[in-house]
């Protein structure tokens, strides 16, 4: 039976400076462009759900951006996920 052979420090060190070369902020400059969706697997007027509003009028202050619930009731909760 082989041991695996742990790979070198210069090795690891260089597939870290590939990964972070291309993890620039530009990617991210225009997010988010469209309404953000909020699923929520709870009945309208349910405790769960005002809490989901009250926190996506906050995340839409936040984002610039409407931020949208639907509720999707059903299924032990499922459905949403």
């Amino acid at each position: 039976m082989q041991t695996m052979k742990k790979a070198p420090a210069w090795v690891t060190a260089l597939m870290l400076m590939c990964f972070l070369a291309g993890a620039d902020a530009s990617g991210a400059a225009g997010f988010p462009e469209k309404p953000i969706k909020v699923v929520t697997p709870f009945t309208p007027g349910s405790a769960p759900d005002v809490y989901t509003r009250a926190l996506a009028s906050e995340m839409s202050k936040a984002a610039g951006v409407p931020v949208v619930v639907e509720n999707r009731p059903g299924g032990s909760s499922g459905i949403a996920a």
